[in-house]
Order: C-alpha cells, then structure tokens, then sequence
C-alpha cells in the first residue's frame, strides 16, 4: 500500500497534472471529456501508467523478468482503461454486457495476473518458459504410477494422454489438490480484509458500501463481541508463540 501511494503521489499524479495542465493551455481536450481521442489517452493515462508500472517492476528487483512484469502489468492497466473508454461505450446492449463481464473478467484478470506472477517467481527466462508451458499443459499431464494402475484394464489407453510418474505419490497428489480446492474457497468465497472491517472504514477513502450481505460475510464481518475477542485472542497466541520460527522475508533476494 506505501508503494502504491508513493508512486501515485509522486511519479504517476506529477506528470499528469503538469501534462493536463499544459493541454488545457494550448486548448487542447483534457482527459475528462465524454469521447477522448487517441492522443488524449496516450499523453494524459496511457504513458504515465505504463511509466509508473515500469519502475514499480523495477523497484521490485533489477532482473529483468521482475522489470518485464511491471510493464506488462503497466500493459494490462492500459488495455483495461482503454476498454472501458472506447470499447464499452461503443456496445448497445450495456445491461447484457454487464451481466456478462463479471464472470469474464475474473477469467481474464486471473489468468493475467498469473502470468505476471510467474514472470515474478522465475528466475531465469528458460524456468519461466517451463512455468507458462505447464500452466497450459503444453508440457504434458503427469500422474503418479499407482493411480494410473488403479484405472486397471484402461491404463493403457490412459498413458497415451499422461505421463507416469514415479516421484509423486498418490497421497502427495490428492493432498496438493485439497489445498488447491481450499484455497481456492477462501480466496473466492470468504470476505477480504476490507468487506471484514467496511463498517470501520479501514482505507483513506473513507466509508465504502458492502458487495455483498450473504451468510459468509455476516459470519465473518467484524464486531465488537466476545466471539471476536475470542478468535482475535487465539490468533494473537498463536503469533507469539511462532515468533522463533524462521520467517523469510518476501523480498529477501531483491
């Protein structure tokens, strides 16, 4: 949160301000007007995003895949705003089409992000290659041998699709895959930090209005009660007592 406030404060708004400024000087259109053109979009939001993401990519480290993904985060940023001012706009039916984003857009905003991140973890341009291949099974599907032999007379025909492995268990896999579907749950499912604390308005916006009201978010929902002291209570042990673990820090090899 530092760094995007910092970035937005002084690298983003500065060049903005002194570019719109300049604009409306030479009576040229700024960005607020209903239908920008391309070179308002360009000078005025395009440039400075993909600037600010640029250097937030290299704040992240001086390798040059961690540089790559802050642009093409910076792209991402750009083609978003781009849609929503001359994509969108353009179409007829606005109320089918918002109906229809919000499943498409969490495919997309996804998908994005978990090739910027694996551009992130990778340390070398081979051991990414490698990760963007298998996160499109263009490596080919591997299962451990004891659970191909389980599909008994169709293990044959199996292996043409699959590759056997011999280095994973049966157990290792179907453990992976419940964390998988566990994490999935709590990252789609349960409240963030922010839907947990909206009635206290947490951020410097202030007040923000609640997405949504179900049984998951009531449950979690911050109050002043003996239920949350209790948990809050729990949590706080359990945090003193792993002090002396190791605890690596996230960027230790920037």
């Amino acid at each position: 949160m530092t760094l995007t406030r910092f970035l937005t404060a002084y690298l983003y708004n500065p060049p903005v301000l002194w570019l719109t400024r300049r604009r409306l000087a030479n009576g040229l259109p700024a960005l607020g007007v209903r239908t920008p053109n391309i070179g308002t979009f360009v000078t005025l939001l395009a440039a400075p995003t993909l600037l600010t993401m640029l250097v937030s990519g290299l704040w992240h480290g001086a390798g040059y895949l961690v540089i790559i993904r802050g642009a093409l985060q910076g792209v991402y940023l750009t083609l978003n705003h781009a849609w929503r001012l001359f994509g969108a706009r353009r179409l007829k039916n606005i109320q089918g089409l918002a109906r229809l984003m919000p499943p498409i857009g969490f495919l997309i905003s996804f998908f994005s992000v978990v090739v910027a991140m694996a551009l992130f973890r990778s340390t070398t341009t081979a051991a990414a290659r490698e990760v963007l291949m298998g996160m499109l099974d263009l490596n080919g599907i591997g299962l451990p041998q004891t659970v191909i032999e389980r599909f008994g007379p169709l293990a044959a025909a199996l292996r043409r699709f699959v590759d056997a492995s011999f280095e994973m268990a049966a157990q290792n896999l179907l453990f992976a895959l419940a964390w998988l579907v566990i994490l999935l749950i709590v990252s789609l499912l349960m409240s963030n930090t922010l839907q947990i604390l909206d009635r206290y308005a947490p951020t410097l916006a202030g007040a923000r209005p609640v997405d949504g009201d179900g049984p998951i978010h009531r449950l979690v929902r911050s109050s002043p009660s003996l239920l949350w002291a209790a948990m809050l209570s729990v949590l706080a042990v359990a945090a003193v007592m792993l002090l002396d673990g190791q605890s690596e820090f996230l960027y230790w090899q920037f």
